[in-house]
């Protein structure tokens, strides 16, 4: 365990996700090399280690889970809950407080907006889409240290607790980062993959969308728009749904929210806005050397093409057996999770 565990996004690259986190090392690398990311920090793997053995969350956690089956631990929800309750039971160390209201409030004065609106992400080493969760819209020093310790507890979900105990691994003891970062101010949000992750074909780039943030793809309240556009020609085909609410920040957090009536039967993203995401695409592709699946949000503080941030890239996973011959397992994951909740 060393001393450092945290680090601004621009002190990573994507050798970093032992350290901090997939998600995390992917946001250090964009940022490094000039990509629009909204700016922020990432905590180590190391600090929740330390947290969970500071605080005796870990022991504790050790002792409940020698009390329960195997089959309990794959099949019985109520024991992730417990673990998790016992988990988020405990606060930040009051050095480790000090520390991230430090640089938290040093994310404040960069962006220049004292109790700066931020996402507190979770970044798991070994990525469990879905299985893990964000925060969004989180201000405040003591709202940032609740959610880190919640994004940590969510470590322990059914889903990621049953996948240790199927695997072998720790139950106590699995790494994960957190991303603290400036929420985009969205218009419209969405996920845009390189290569249409059904097909394979790496002609043609699958872009969905929906006002607002990201949740509202991702978390499968609504349908929707959907646009796959051929890399060659420019060709766009669009398929608009009615898009009746979307996901908004409130208060101290977000909630959905009705689309505006004369919004929701119109495509939420322009064709320029289009042919942006798609150079973003490209130049992900290009730079990470495989197929991407991205997350993106257009910000309503800038015009274009600034006004454009991808704030997650990670390899797709497209379908085995395609035409093209892409061999890799396809588990779509489009739906089960951002900015949003996909780990």
């Amino acid at each position: 365990m060393t001393d450092k565990w945290i680090y601004w996004f621009d002190e990573l690259g994507k050798d970093s996700f032992e350290l901090v986190g997939k998600k995390c090392a992917n946001l250090g690398e964009m940022t490094r090399t000039g990509l629009p990311v909204p700016p922020g920090f990432a905590l180590t793997v190391d600090a929740y280690r330390r947290f969970m053995e500071e605080t005796g969350a870990a022991a504790r956690v050790r002792e409940y889970v020698g009390t329960v089956s195997q089959e309990q631990l794959l099949r019985d929800e109520r024991v992730s809950r417990r673990i998790r309750e016992i988990v988020e039971s405990h606060e930040l160390p009051a050095d480790m407080k000090a520390a991230v209201a430090r640089e938290y409030g040093r994310l404040c004065a960069l962006v220049g907006v004292p109790d700066l609106p931020v996402a507190v992400r979770s970044s798991g080493v070994v990525s469990m889409p879905g299985a893990m969760e964000t925060h969004l819209n989180v201000r405040g020093d003591e709202q940032v240290f609740r959610k880190i310790v919640e994004v940590w507890g969510s470590s322990f979900t059914f889903q990621a607790v049953a996948y240790r105990a199927n695997n072998g691994l720790s139950i106590e003891s699995f790494p994960i980062g957190v991303a603290v970062m400036k929420v985009v101010n969205a218009k419209c949000s969405g996920v845009a993959f390189s290569v249409h992750p059904n097909t394979g074909d790496r002609n043609k780039i699958l872009i969905e969308a929906n006002w607002g943030l990201g949740e509202g793809v991702v978390g499968g309240g609504i349908t929707p728009d959907r646009f796959v556009i051929d890399k060659t020609t420019g060709e766009i085909q669009a398929t608009i749904n009615t898009k009746d609410e979307c996901v908004m920040p409130v208060g101290a957090g977000t909630a959905w929210q009705p689309v505006d009536p004369q919004l929701r039967d119109c495509a939420c993203v322009t064709e320029e806005e289009l042919r942006e995401i798609v150079k973003l695409a490209e130049r992900l592709e290009q730079a990470y050397g495989e197929p991407q699946d991205i997350e993106w949000v257009f910000d309503r503080d800038f015009t274009l093409p600034e006004s454009l941030r991808v704030v997650q890239t990670r390899t797709a996973k497209i379908a085995k057996g395609t035409d093209n011959g892409a061999q890799n397992q396809y588990l779509i994951d489009l739906l089960l999770s951002t900015v949003y909740h996909r780990e």
